[in-house]
């Protein structure tokens, strides 16, 4: 929407479709923004924080670097958009001037398009004083978008209200006070035990490969409370001559898990479980790897909400306890539905599997 503004793209993958080191990261990151001040450019540099994989980048030495070097040329905002952080790490943000990206529609499971912009003080003004915006901004945002103290910049925009917008907000702001009315102790519990039970499911099946968790420095987790704990996990899945499925075939095989995907083959092809067929198990998008040397492969996610908590807490430890193997057992299903979708893949009907919402 604004035409002075280039984009520079940093993908995490090499070209053999592995990811690169934490150092090369980081040393791509410097060398990008380097180059930019010095041709003259301020630089609006997006940290992940974290990744549909679950990686964070760069890391915390390279932003402090970025903030010794540059503390006037490069504005931080982080992409907290899956919200697998913790509160202390959160304000840290903050309280270094960064901008923050928040939802309310992943970890914590509220409804789509549930989003907010987190300001520190130290911008606040200046962002009201903004001398002018990209026009095209007008189309998508209204004058009850921003906070009321900013009026010079409210005026900026049309009156108009959104509320299917702030409804959205309200109910992912529920979904945030549920998770954080659970003692601190269960949700740690809760997380812990699914990741375990996860890992050992995945690893279990000869079909999965889970794809190596991001190598962090020790301590590194202190300040994500519980949310240190892995959230999402990723595999691959082998088939037959070709090490790992391409991008369509997990298309197929995500849309086949999120419905009955018995009717999607052919009678006499439909095997001996009916029941792990027909079960609706919904999981992450494909996330697409990057090229190798068999053509492009992708992996699929199964992830730890909020919900997980809020959903099995109970007073009861025994109850609790229960309610924890129960979503383990849904992710036992998930992986046998995998199982079988794998098998019948040739004779999937792709056009009677619709997307997920």
């Amino acid at each position: 929407m604004a035409h002075s503004v280039a984009s520079v793209a940093l993908p995490l993958f090499d070209d053999g479709g592995d990811f690169r080191p934490q150092t090369e990261t980081d040393s791509r990151v410097l060398s990008a923004i380097e180059k930019l001040v010095a041709s003259g450019s301020n630089v609006l540099f997006q940290v992940m924080d974290s990744s549909k994989l679950g990686w964070r980048a760069p890391s915390e030495a390279c932003l402090e670097e970025i903030s010794v070097r540059w503390p006037q040329q490069v504005q931080v905002v982080v992409d907290a958009c899956q919200m697998r952080l913790g509160r202390p790490r959160l304000r840290k943000y903050l309280d270094r001037g960064y901008l923050v990206i928040v939802t309310g529609s992943k970890f914590f499971a509220g409804p789509p398009f549930s989003g907010a912009l987190l300001v520190p003080a130290v911008l606040s003004k200046a962002l009201d004083a903004v001398p002018a915006i990209a026009s095209g901004l007008r189309e998508y945002s209204s004058r009850s978008d921003w906070p009321m103290q900013w009026s010079a910049l409210r005026a900026r925009f049309p009156v108009r209200i959104n509320f299917g917008q702030w409804l959205r907000w309200e109910a992912a702001l529920e979904e945030i006070r549920a998770y954080y009315s659970v003692p601190d102790e269960f949700r740690l519990l809760a997380l812990t035990t699914f990741r375990t039970g996860v890992e050992r499911i995945i690893a279990s099946s000869p079909l999965l490969r889970p794809l190596p968790p991001q190598q962090k420095p020790e301590g590194a987790g202190a300040d994500d409370e519980e949310l240190a704990q892995t959230t999402i996990f990723p595999f691959a899945i082998r088939r037959g001559d070709r090490l790992f499925l391409s991008p369509s075939d997990c298309r197929k095989i995500y849309r086949g898990l999120a419905r009955d995907a018995l009717d999607a083959v052919s009678a006499s092809g439909r095997g001996c479980a009916p029941e792990i067929a027909a079960k609706p198990c919904l999981i992450g998008q494909p996330v697409a790897l990057n090229e190798v040397e068999q053509g492009p492969v992708a992996a699929l996610r199964i992830s730890a909400s909020a919900r997980l908590v809020t959903e099995t807490w109970s007073l009861d430890p025994d109850t609790a306890h229960d309610n924890l193997q129960r979503e383990l057992g849904h992710v036992g299903a998930i992986v046998s539905k995998i199982e079988w979708l794998l098998a019948h893949l040739d004779g999937l009907n792709v056009m009677e599997i619709p997307h997920a919402s």
